[in-house]
């Protein structure tokens, strides 16, 4: 199996790719709360490459682990919808 950072890097390329199946496989708890060096979660990302149908799965499954979760410049994923 996959190490936590592994699995982020995997899931951040399927977010920019907007790849759905390989953001179900390698989202979790753990992973969708991860943040690059902009301080941008898995969610921040798909609204960022508006991927909305990726940011309606991590919602549906992640909302109570990102929704008010901020950007280095405390924008919060949802500021950007």
């Amino acid at each position: 199996m996959y190490g936590t950072q592994k699995k982020y890097r995997l899931l951040q390329r399927a977010v920019a790719g907007g790849n759905l199946g390989d953001v179900r496989r390698y989202a979790d708890d753990r992973t969708v709360t991860v943040k690059d060096h902009g301080a941008r979660n898995a969610l921040h990302r798909a609204v960022l490459f508006e991927r909305r149908f990726i940011v309606n799965e991590l919602v549906k499954k992640y909302a109570k682990q990102l929704i008010n979760d901020t950007d280095f410049v405390c924008n919060r994923s949802v500021s950007f919808l």
